[in-house]
Order: structure tokens, then C-alpha cells, then sequence
């Protein structure tokens, strides 16, 4: 339950010097993930039905006389339920109450290191301040039915979304939905043939029913203006983040070999004069640089009796996020095998 992700921009980097901080993310207020084999049985059909009915023309396979029931399951029944999904993006401006509301709202003055926080305290006033926000929503709402009616687009419209802007505690890009996906995967089976008998009744190998509520989705321009600067920058971040991987470690790490400060120095020109061609000697150059860094790397995560995390974190500067996950969960498989190893 409560699942967030949140974006804060404490010191205004990304409005560029207007002052104006930033406290977006996306909320989902619960989610339902579940599973269950599946064996075709008709008195499995509703087990797992949260909404409506499973299409038993498409859904159920149809057992033989013959079959046993007691065999492993043929496929997967799959339920995800998500409630209070939204997404919200607040720009509070450089006056004093804009400054007051945004500490308010962020929470990385409040989850720092030292700060002395207590957890529970900080949980339970978040449960609060949802379900505040909860009713706050729901009395909009009545308001704005009861306002716009049958009527369509009004005044009465933009007067009801202005007086959310001023009651929510967020100002939301997408109002709270809920949604339902309810899927059955199945393997082939030899009953979507032609047979003696007929065509056999069709059964999908994978049927998917997506359910969503109403999607209001509610941007104005200062949003979009800000959320297009973030995509930006993310951009720029992650072509700099490429370059910066070339650039060798210290030479007191015995890194900064001659080799590597040409293979750096190169890359820079050669980006500099283009920097979104393909450069074949690049290419060639950049899977002999990753190679070793991968078995040094590889190597300095499994020494069991001593790992030097000053040289690891150098190492992993020259590779990528997803590379580096990949080989420290490689590490610790065989960590953990020459472990098994030892105590038997």
C-alpha cells in the first residue's frame, strides 16, 4: 500500500534561477499483484474474477475424459489491481509562503542522515495527511458533479478544477484512477486444431482484459514547460555520464596508463566533431576498455578475503548502471558458491 515515487528539487536547479522549487511524483494508494496455476478445471473459472466474469469461450480449456486433473497445472492465472493511481506535479514559486509550503512537502529535509527523525511518526503523519487528502478529493468531486451536470465543458468546469488546485494538497497532472488486468497465459495446446470431429473450440495462449477507470489527465503549461526541462536534462545527463566513463582512473590506482589517457583523448575529439556518428575505431576500442574493466571488476568483487571498495568504486565509474548491477549479482552468486564450496 502507499507506493510512491517522488521528484524534489529543493535548490530551484531545474527552473533555472527563478527561485521556483519543484515536488512531483506518482502515487498508487494500493496495489494487488496475484498469481495461481491454472489446469483448465471449470470450477476454477471465478477463483480469481475481482470484476465481472472470465469469458469461458476464450478462457477455459476444456478437460478430457481421459485427462488427470492431478497433473502440473497448464498455464497461470494472473490478477494486478492498482487503486488511487495519480500523478502530481507541484511549482511552488520563490515568495515566502511558496518556500514554507515546499519544506512542508518534501520529504528530503526530513529522511536525511542525522536528522533524528522517527520513522513511525513520519509514517503515521503521512497516513494522515493522505487520508486528508483522500477527503479533500472526494469533496471536489461532489462539488464538480453537482456543478457541470450533464452540461459538458462550462465555466462551471474550470471553476471546479481551480477550487481543487486551491483545497488538494497537490496539483495533480492526473487525478487518482483505478485499474484492474486480469490475464491468463496458457501453453499451446494440441485443442486449437482441426480434427476428426471439427474445428475444436479456440483457446488464446495469452488473454488479457485491462479494465480503467476515468482518466482525467489535467497539465497546465508551467508543468509541461518544467517536466520538459527534466527530460532534458536527463538527456544531457546520460550522454555526459558516456563520456565521463572514458575518462581513466587516478594514476595512483594504476589506471591512467598511457594507453587509456589516448583512448580518452581521442573519444573527446572525435565527439567533438560529431558527436552522434558512429565511430567504428571508438567502437572497437570501447569493447576492448569494457572487456578489462568487466574482469577487474568481476575480480574485485569476488577476492573473499579482502574487497577494496575505493578501487571497486573506481572500476564501476567506467561502466554502466545496468552493468553494474548485473555483475555485482554475478558476484555474489559465485561468492556464494565458494562459500557452499568451503562448508562442505
Amino acid at each position: 500500500q502507499n507506493l510512491e515515487v517522488r521528484y524534489e528539487d529543493p535548490r530551484a536547479e531545474l527552473t533555472q534561477g527563478t527561485g521556483a522549487t519543484i515536488v512531483g511524483g506518482m502515487r498508487i494508494g494500493s496495489l494487488l499483484v496475484r498469481a495461481q496455476r491454472y489446469n483448465g478445471e471449470k470450477s476454477m473459472q471465478e477463483e480469481l474474477r475481482t470484476a465481472g466474469s472470465w469469458r469461458t469461450a476464450q478462457m477455459v480449456l476444456q478437460p478430457s475424459q481421459e485427462e488427470d486433473h492431478s497433473s502440473p497445472s497448464k498455464g497461470v492465472r494472473l490478477v494486478l489491481s492498482a487503486a488511487r493511481t495519480s500523478a502530481y506535479w507541484n511549482i511552488y514559486d520563490g515568495t515566502a509562503a511558496g518556500m514554507v509550503a515546499s519544506r512542508q512537502s518534501r520529504y528530503s529535509d526530513k529522511l536525511v542522515e542525522g536528522s533524528g527523525v522517527n520513522i513511525a511518526s513520519f509514517l503515521r503523519e503521512n497516513a494522515r495527511v493522505r487520508f486528508k487528502e483522500r477527503a479533500r478529493l472526494a469533496l471536489c468531486n461532489a462539488v464538480e458533479s453537482r456543478m457541470v451536470g450533464d452540461r459538458g465543458r462550462s465555466p462551471a468546469r474550470e471553476f471546479a478544477r481551480r477550487l481543487r488546485d486551491r483545497v488538494a494538497a497537490h496539483k495533480y497532472v492526473v487525478l487518482p484512477f483505478n485499474y484492474s488486468l486480469h490475464a491468463v497465459v496458457t501453453p499451446p495446446s494440441p485443442q486449437n486444431s482441426f480434427t476428426e470431429e471439427g474445428l475444436q473450440p479456440f483457446v488464446p495462449h495469452v488473454d488479457l482484459d485491462l479494465r480503467v477507470d476515468t482518466v482525467s489527465v489535467l497539465p497546465d503549461v508551467a508543468q509541461l514547460r518544467s517536466v520538459s526541462l527534466l527530460i532534458d536534462y536527463v538527456k544531457r545527463w546520460t550522454k555526459e555520464d558516456k563520456h565521463f566513463q572514458w575518462k581513466p582512473p587516478p594514476a595512483n590506482r594504476g589506471g591512467a596508463s598511457p594507453h587509456a589517457r589516448w583512448a580518452y583523448a581521442l573519444q573527446r575529439v572525435l565527439f567533438s566533431i560529431d558527436s552522434k556518428a558512429a565511430w567504428n575505431t571508438l567502437t572497437l576500442i570501447d569493447l576492448l576498455r569494457r572487456g578489462r574493466l568487466v574482469t577487474e571488476y568481476t575480480r574485485a568483487l569476488t577476492l573473499s578475503e579482502h574487497c577494496d571498495q575505493e578501487y571497486i568504486a573506481l572500476l564501476q565509474v567506467g561502466l554502466a548502471t545496468d552493468e553494474v548491477l548485473r555483475l555485482r549479482k554475478d558476484a555474489a552468486m559465485i561468492r556464494a558458491a565458494k562459500e557452499d564450496e568451503k562448508e562442505s
